[in-house]
């Protein structure tokens, strides 16, 4: 194998881990924006909790 075209396989193969790995990190982003928010909306905080010790010390 000639040298050109080792180093043109080589640059071909890291274009291709790259794009495989933003899509990736894409998928994860978007998988913690959605679990975040499914968890916002299943664990409602009571205002009377947030209230309940207001004596000074």
């Amino acid at each position: 194998m000639k040298n050109s075209a080792f180093k043109s396989m080589v640059i071909n193969l890291q274009e291709r881990a790259n794009i495989i790995f933003q899509r990736e990190k894409e998928l994860k982003q978007q998988q913690q924006a959605s679990y975040s928010i499914s968890n916002r909306r299943g664990a409602p905080i009571s205002q009377g909790y947030l209230c309940t010790n207001t004596s000074t010390i």
